[in-house]
């Protein structure tokens, strides 16, 4: 009787190690097409590259990550600044944000660049502008995703009037309001412009390029709360930086923006982007 009480209580108590071990990571962003975001569902090559990294996790580490949960990007930013072990992904690393996080892995490029509308021939509606202080010259408003770093930038580094920002939840708004006339300049992804008009209905000939946002044209991030254990942290960095440094990695990116540009201009013209 003892050695089956004592068997009991065993199995139970390895049971529980077992489950206790293993950890739980929440996997959350914002919807941005075609990185990780198409057709209202989790698509693209940084969805892909953690697809790739979910089984190493939990066969070699008993490491669960979750599907991935899109919300606006101040939201997200909040999630992941106040809640353990959630895991947020594309996010520009900046001095300020330096110790919020616990950074893991490059996983895209990025470059922001400031946009304007072209005629109906697609040139320059305006002389392209060069520089922040010629777009606070000509006094015209320009729209902002609300709680980014670039929101951030426009008026406590440059000090924007506040009459000549718009700030916006998500940056597709953005782009109608610029068609509508409400704002006059719009960033954008550069690399991603043409099939992102193209996505929503315009010509992907019907902005002008002004100027690059210099400061944040760096690498998006993969990045921990501040408070996830540095044990989970290095192993997860680990195995994320073997994958996003690969060379399959680094092709499938450029594959995937290049069709997705040509597929979304196809679909509007009929012809290639």
């Amino acid at each position: 009787m003892k050695h089956s009480i004592f068997v009991t209580i065993f199995t139970l108590s390895s049971t529980s190690f077992s489950f206790a071990e293993t950890t739980k990571i929440r996997l959350i962003s914002s919807q941005f097409e075609p990185l990780q975001y198409q057709g209202e569902k989790p698509k693209g090559y940084v969805v892909d590259l953690f697809n790739k990294l979910r089984p190493i996790l939990k066969s070699k580490h008993k490491i669960e990550l979750s599907q991935v949960e899109f919300f606006p990007w101040k939201r997200a930013v909040q999630i992941a600044s106040y809640e353990k072990n959630a895991l947020f992904f594309s996010l520009s690393r900046t001095d300020k944000r330096e110790n919020k996080f616990k950074w893991l892995a490059q996983v895209s490029p990025y470059e922001q660049a400031i946009f304007s509308l072209s005629d109906s021939l697609g040139n320059n509606k305006n002389n392209a502008l060069q520089n922040w202080q010629d777009l606070i010259k000509a006094n015209k408003v320009l729209a902002v995703q609300s709680g980014s770093n670039l929101e951030n930038h426009v008026f406590n580094e440059l000090l924007f009037p506040k009459k000549l920002v718009s700030s916006v939840p998500h940056y597709l708004i953005s782009i109608k309001m610029l068609f509508a006339g409400r704002v006059d300049y719009i960033p954008l992804t550069a690399f991603l412009a043409e099939g992102t008009l193209c996505r929503n209905g315009y010509r992907n000939n019907a902005l002008t390029y002004n100027f690059s946002v210099e400061k944040f044209a760096s690498p998006l991030w993969a990045a921990f709360n501040p408070d996830t254990d540095d044990s989970i942290v290095t192993k997860v960095r680990t195995e994320l930086n073997s994958l996003s440094n690969s060379t399959w990695y680094n092709q499938h990116q450029k594959n995937t923006i290049q069709k997705w540009n040509q597929l979304q201009c196809y679909q509007l013209t009929g012809q290639p982007g």
